[in-house]
Formats: structure tokens, C-alpha cells, sequence
């Protein structure tokens, strides 16, 4: 009796542990971080998912025991109590996003990151629909008019876009208020954006629009400047030799952030221009330069909260002409988009100036003896808030400058002239490094004068469409595009897929950053062998697709972006609507994950590693998420790529794989722990290591928990606290390191400033921290020394390198 009683026992004990066993592999966990939110601010979300529909206030949070399924957080506006810097107490911080869906999967964790973007003062509105007019200047009002029985409080702050009687937009604190009749003249004065919106996140595409067009000649009321003749003999005291224009397509912003503390501002430009460079008369023997006046404002504005804060730009233009000999009529047209990158402050200092899908072509039949250069010059004065008044300013100039020589042809390049930002926080002006001039070569062209003959540059009068290709540049009308003596390609190799160009396109060895050794153009309208495709460089219309050109004289060393194809079996017309690659293109075998094949085209090592279970892909390793991909089989073998740092899994592995087999091509991650890295193919997972020291480390990647990448011991002077977020010493708070305790650092970052003014934080290296945690680095002697006082000890050891 008593055996079958044990044997009962036992039986219904293993139906217990199989039951929380499939429990356990049924229900997954949920990370929850929140960013953005100023210190002594505590998040407000609610998430919904099966059985689950509670609200929690907290800024980190780690629930387990979640059935699998789909879920979704909808996060609450907080209202900030603890004033910091430009933040008043009461001021309100609203969310990036107010909802996000996700899925909970069995057995695994999910972290999801809260971000709130937006922080608007107390007492800041959007200006009142009663307003009607305004009494001053209309870009620098002193009085706003309402029409309204009640006027605002004084200290109010009113913000606005561009209205017919504010062009410029507004960002001013009310100071008095009066009746004047049936209306109020309510008096404001501008202040600093920041006093508004102490904090503002924006990224995507905001068009700005033309409001007016204040120019200097030829009186358009479209965004455009011209200048050209109308007949007459060449005078420097007006354009009117010129036939110019310059066309400004369209003017966006991509990005905006500003942030009061640490300060810090980042703004991105994008401008579509066209310019037409030429004469409307023949020039014989002139030097003249013009200034011609200027296009905009261009305004818009960003939605910050339940306000708006307006965005500006304006492009004064100047063009010269300098001619010894004799240029006949004719243009040289250049189409292109040059895009501005700022970033002003205590976190990011950078400035960058690029041009993206350029395009150029000839209209008319011009024709030079001697030497022309003609060239314009396109400012840029931009900024976030009211020209009069704005603490965020970007400056730019750019242009095109033509030459010709009529023995040797001509070139057409853009001057990248200059480019400066600044900010304007508690009195304080934070700039841009310094910006070094270069000039970028465009296109080349004309064909040379023979004895007696002045050079000529026939072609038609329509501009071809504009390329989307990374850096090619397409023309039309001209018996010589390329004119620079380049080799004609040779015939298309068998076992090869021909695919036509619709402009001149350029080549390269190294696709990941569409750079290395440059390589013959591809003329316009070509066909070449293609070998295979590969995934690089994103250029400029969102392309990540590079051919491998396996015809003379390329060879299968150098490659192009696929989106200068037509790849639709077209070999003349627009490019505009083709597909970014041919499917037809068999994808390059191992291809690595854009690390250049170069040097002949020999494809990127991989490494052969084997699953102990069922593995999911993912795109996006920070946070095992984006798009899901195919599985891997259990005990199935792929080709691995390279690893990375990522998303920290239950065992607390963060190593995750570039997996390069078919079907995942280099485009889908998977957790390095679900292989066992030790040359095994089969058995249990349990003591392998969560990665093949044998597999490289991806470019850029910082390393992950037990990684080889090297490390700096330093040790403590005194107990030290950890953070996940350095940038101001929150998030969620790690172990604390014992003082005199030794650890191993990966690198520094600019973060929060502590009391003794440091600014530098450590990346700890070491378990249990494992690369998530931070620690201001005043605390560790990092001289050397392991014992005595901190007095005078350097804030950070020079050893250790930057992340």
C-alpha cells in the first residue's frame, strides 16, 4: 500500500513539473525602459495584452509570467514636478509615440523602450484663434490683436506657425494687456525657445513652404531667382548678361532635436535645387559678379505637444562670370539635393555637407574660344523659431561652378563652401566644430576645340530626369557625356544578367560605404554583365542594393548601386518608377553584410554554426524586434556573417549574429546562445558558450558579454553607482561596485555632469554588468593607482578609448 501511495506521489509531482514546465515555455517577460523624462519624473503607461489591462507608473519595470501573445502599451502624458535648468515645475512631457504594439513570445524576453520626446512649459499656448492682426513689424510684432472679452494672463508664452500677418511665425511672452475698442492690444516680446519648449524630438519629413520671395531681380512670386537678358551688349552694372536661374525645389527638415540640458541641438536640411548657368548673349572678354537678391522665407513648423514651434529658411544668391575669349549662347544645367547636418553641444559637436542625386545636362548649342568659369553661389540662413529671435541658426553656402577651356573640355563641380550652427542656452552660445571647404567633381564633358575651332557642347534643351543612383549623374543632349577618355566596356560575359543604365554611374570597390578605389563610369544608357547583387551603402532614395559588374574593364572588382539600372528589361526612358534591383540577380554568395568584396570580388569569410533549437531571426538586434524573419531549424547549419552587441536575452547573453545564408541574406539577426559555438552539431546547449570566438565582430560593433574586445582594468576609490542611462544618471540602477573593487572597462561617454563637474562616464565591461551599465568615472583613480585618496586624480584615464 504504502509503494503505491509513493508511486501516486511521484506520478502527480512529474505532472506538476511537466505542467509548470509547459507553463513556463508558454509564457515570456516583458522589460519596460523609459527615456527622456527629466529627473524625479515618474512614466505613466497602461498595457493591454491577454488577461492584462493595468496601469503602472514607473520608469522600469520587468513583468514575467506573460502568456504569449500580442500586447500593446499606451503611454500617458506626466506632468513634471521637479523643476530642472529651463524646466518649470508643472511643465508637461508628452510621448514619442502614445501607443506601441508588440508580441510577448514564450520563453523569451521582450523589452520595450518608452520615450517621451516633447517637454512644453506651463502657461505656453498655441496663439489664440481670435487673433486677427498685429501691431509693429509682422516678423517682430509688439502688440498681437485679439478680438476677444478676455485677455491672456501676463507671462503667458503664445506660439505660432506662419499666418498671413505673422510670416515669420511667433514665439513671444504676453507683458501687458489692453482694450482698445472692441479688441485687445495684447504687447509680447520674443523670447528663447527654450523657455517654451525646454525639450523637442522631431524626425521624418517636414516640408517648408515659400511665404514670400523677397529677390533682386527678375520679380517671380515662385521659388525661383532669375536673371537673364533680353538683348543689349554685356554690362557689369546688371544681370542681365546672365541667363540664370536657380530653382529651389523643395527645402525640408529631416530632423530637429533640442535640449536644454545638457544643451544640445541637432538639425538636418535637405534642399532640391536646379541651376541653370549660362549666357543669354555673347560675352566677350567680361569679369563681373552679381548679387542677386535672395529666395524665401521658407517656413514651417514642428508640432511640439499641443503647440507648434515655426522653422525657417532663407538663400541669398550671388553668380559671376569670367570669360577670356568669346562664349557663344547656351546653359549647363545642374540638378541636385544638398543636405546640412548640425549638431551643436555638450553631447555631439558635428557639421556635415553632402550632395545627393545629382543630375546635370546641356541646353542649347554653346560653344567657348578660350576660357569660360561661370558659377553661383546659394546661401543658407536657417533656423527654429523667428529670424529676429531664434536660438537655433544654421549657416550655409553651396553652388555650382562651370569651367571650360576650349582645348582641354569642361567640368562642372559644387563648391561645398561653408556651413556653421549654434545654439543659444542660459546665455550661453554652443557652435559647430569648424567646417573645412571642398569642392565635389559633378561632371565633365565637351568636346576640345580642334585648329581654328572653338570647343563645342551640342545637345538638347530638356533636362533627363534626375538619378536616383548613389552619386551618378545622368545627361542628356551631349555627342560626349563621359569626355574623359573612358574605357568602352567590353562584351557581357556568359553566365552573366545584362542590365542598362539610365545615366552615368559611378563605380566603386567598396560598396558598404561607396567609397575605396573609384572605378571607370559607367556611361549613360551602357549594358553590362551583372554577377550577382549585394546589400551596401543606403544611398540617397533609400537603395541598399549594389551590383557586382563582371564586364571589362571592372571585371567583378568594382560595383554600382543597383537603382541606377532600369532593371525592368528597359534600355532607354526615365528611371523614375523602375524597381531598385532586377530579381533576376542571384544574390552574391556570402556576401558578408555589406564588408567590401573589393580586390577582385572575392566574397567576405563566413562562419558554419549550428542551432541547438528552433532559433527566430529578427531585423533589429537592439531590442529583438523590427521584423521577424524566417526560423532556423533545430540542429540546422547557416553561414554566419559576423556578431554584435544586442538585445540581452534570460540567460543574459547579448551576442547576436549577421546570419548570411539564403534566405536571410546579411538582413536578419539571431541570438548568438542558440548555437553551440564549439564545432558541436548535436546534444544538449547546457556549457557552450554564447559565442564562436572564432566569428569577427561586426564594423562598429562594441562588444558583448564575454566578448574579445578588449577591455582597461580600473579600480574604485570609493562605492560606486551604476546606471543604465548615462545622459543623466537614471534609467534603471545596476549593482553597485564595491570601493577598491577592480573592474574591466570598455570605453567612455559624454554623459551627466556630477557634482565635481565631470562630464566622462565608463561602459562597465564586466558581469554582472555585462556592457548596460554606466558609472561616472571621478570614482576610479585612473592613474593606476588601486588605494589612497581620490584628491587630485585625474576624471578619466586617457588609456581608455572612446565608444
Amino acid at each position: 500500500m504504502l509503494k503505491r501511495l509513493l508511486e501516486v506521489t511521484c506520478a502527480c509531482a512529474l505532472l506538476s513539473l511537466a505542467v509548470a514546465s509547459n507553463a513556463l515555455a508558454s509564457s515570456g517577460s516583458l522589460r519596460i525602459v523609459v527615456r527622456g523624462l527629466p529627473r524625479g519624473s515618474t512614466a505613466r503607461y497602461v498595457v493591454q495584452g491577454p488577461g492584462l489591462d493595468k496601469s503602472f507608473s514607473r520608469n522600469a519595470m520587468l513583468l514575467g509570467g506573460l502568456p504569449a501573445g500580442r500586447y500593446r502599451i499606451l503611454v500617458r502624458t506626466v506632468r513634471v514636478r521637479r523643476g530642472a535648468r529651463s524646466i518649470v515645475p508643472g511643465a508637461t512631457a508628452f510621448p514619442s509615440e502614445r501607443q506601441r504594439a508588440f508580441r510577448v513570445r514564450g520563453g523569451r524576453a521582450t523589452t520595450m523602450t518608452i520615450a517621451y520626446g516633447a517637454i512644453v512649459n506651463p502657461r505656453v499656448e498655441p496663439l489664440p484663434s481670435a487673433a486677427i492682426g498685429v501691431i509693429g513689424n509682422p516678423n517682430a510684432p509688439q502688440a498681437i490683436l485679439l478680438r476677444a472679452a478676455r485677455g491672456p494672463r501676463r507671462g503667458t508664452i503664445f506660439t505660432s506657425g506662419p499666418r498671413a500677418f505673422l510670416p515669420s511665425g511667433l514665439v513671444a511672452r504676453v507683458t501687458g494687456v489692453t482694450r482698445d475698442g472692441g479688441l485687445l492690444d495684447v504687447s509680447v516680446t520674443p523670447v528663447s525657445i527654450v523657455e517654451a519648449v525646454p525639450q523637442l524630438d522631431y524626425t521624418g519629413s517636414l516640408p517648408l513652404k515659400l511665404t514670400s520671395n523677397e529677390i533682386g531681380a527678375g520679380g517671380s512670386s515662385s521659388p525661383q531667382l532669375r536673371a537673364h537678358a533680353a538683348g543689349g551688349s554685356p554690362n557689369c552694372a546688371s544681370p542681365r548678361l546672365l541667363n540664370f536661374s536657380a530653382d529651389l525645389d523643395s527645402v525640408e527638415v529631416r530632423q530637429a532635436f533640442l535640449g536644454a540640458w545638457p544643451p544640445q541641438m541637432r538639425l538636418t536640411l535637405a534642399v532640391r535645387t536646379t541651376e541653370t548657368l549660362g549666357v543669354a548673349a555673347a560675352a566677350v572678354g567680361i569679369d563681373c559678379s552679381f548679387d542677386l537678391g535672395g529666395v524665401g522665407p521658407f517656413q514651417g513648423e514642428i508640432p511640439v505637444g499641443p503647440v507648434v514651434i515655426p522653422v525657417y529658411a532663407t538663400f541669398p544668391v550671388q553668380a559671376s562670370i569670367d570669360v577670356s575669349g568669346r562664349l557663344d549662347v547656351g546653359t549647363f544645367n545642374v540638378a541636385s539635393t544638398t543636405v546640412a547636418e548640425v549638431a551643436a553641444g555638450f553631447d555631439q559637436n558635428s557639421v556635415s555637407l553632402s550632395q545627393q542625386g545629382s543630375n546635370v545636362w546641356i541646353s542649347g548649342s554653346p560653344s567657348l574660344s578660350g576660357s569660360a568659369e561661370l558659377s553661383a553661389s546659394i546661401g543658407m540662413q536657417a533656423g527654429v523659431g523667428i529670424a529676429k529671435g531664434a536660438n537655433v541658426h544654421v549657416e550655409a553656402d553651396f553652388g555650382p561652378d562651370f569651367t571650360w577651356h576650349s582645348s582641354t573640355g569642361c567640368e562642372l563641380d559644387v563648391d561645398l563652401g561653408s556651413l556653421s550652427a549654434g545654439v543659444q542656452v542660459f546665455g550661453r552660445s554652443l557652435t559647430s566644430p569648424t567646417w573645412t571647404p571642398f569642392v565635389l567633381h559633378l561632371w565633365k564633358g565637351c568636346t576640345p576645340a580642334l585648329a581654328g575651332s572653338p570647343g563645342v557642347a551640342s545637345g538638347g534643351g530638356q533636362p533627363s530626369p534626375p538619378s536616383s543612383g548613389g552619386g551618378s549623374v545622368s545627361t542628356s543632349g551631349s555627342s560626349n557625356p563621359g569626355g574623359d577618355g573612358t574605357p568602352a566596356a567590353g562584351p557581357v560575359p556568359g553566365g552573366t544578367i545584362p542590365e542598362t543604365v539610365g545615366g552615368v554611374t559611378d563605380t566603386w570597390t567598396d560598396y558598404a560605404d561607396a567609397g575605396g578605389g573609384e572605378g571607370s563610369p559607367i556611361e549613360n544608357g551602357q549594358t553590362v554583365g551583372v554577377a550577382c547583387r549585394v546589400q551596401g551603402f543606403a544611398v540617397a532614395d533609400g537603395n541598399t542594393w549594389w551590383y557586382r559588374i563582371a564586364s571589362s574593364p571592372w571585371s567583378s572588382a568594382y560595383y554600382a548601386s543597383a537603382d541606377a539600372f532600369y532593371n525592368d528589361g528597359a534600355t532607354s526612358g526615365s528611371l523614375q518608377n523602375t524597381p531598385f534591383y532586377d530579381p533576376n540577380v542571384p544574390v552574391c554568395p556570402s556576401s558578408g553584410g555589406g564588408s567590401p568584396g573589393g580586390g577582385g570580388g572575392t566574397p567576405a569569410q563566413t562562419y558554419a554554426e549550428t542551432t541547438g533549437s528552433v532559433a527566430n531571426t529578427w531585423t533589429d538586434y537592439g531590442d529583438a524586434g523590427g521584423t521577424e524573419g524566417p526560423q532556423i531549424g533545430s540542429n540546422q547549419t547557416v553561414q554566419i556573417a559576423c556578431w554584435v552587441t544586442g538585445f540581452r536575452v534570460a540567460d543574459g547573453n547579448t551576442y547576436w549574429y549577421e546570419v548570411a545564408s539564403s534566405p536571410w541574406n546579411d538582413a536578419y539577426y539571431v541570438s548568438a546562445d542558440a548555437f553551440y559555438n564549439n564545432g558541436e552539431t548535436s546534444g544538449t546547449l547546457s556549457g557552450t558558450p554564447f559565442v564562436d570566438p572564432t566569428v569577427p565582430a561586426c564594423a562598429g560593433s562594441s562588444g558583448g558579454t564575454g566578448g574579445s574586445k578588449p577591455t582597461y582594468a580600473e579600480t574604485t576609490g570609493s562605492v560606486a553607482h551604476t546606471w543604465t542611462d548615462y545622459a543623466d544618471a537614471g534609467g534603471a540602477e545596476g549593482p553597485e561596485i564595491a570601493s577598491n573593487e577592480t573592474v574591466q572597462i570598455a570605453c567612455w561617454v559624454s554623459g551627466f555632469k556630477v557634482a565635481d563637474g565631470n562630464t566622462y562616464w565608463y561602459e562597465i565591461a564586466s558581469s554582472p554588468w555585462n556592457d548596460a551599465y554606466y558609472v561616472s568615472a571621478d570614482a576610479f583613480y585612473n592613474n593606476g593607482e588601486t588605494s589612497g585618496s581620490l584628491l587630485n586624480t585625474p576624471f578619466v584615464d586617457p588609456a581608455v578609448p572612446e565608444c
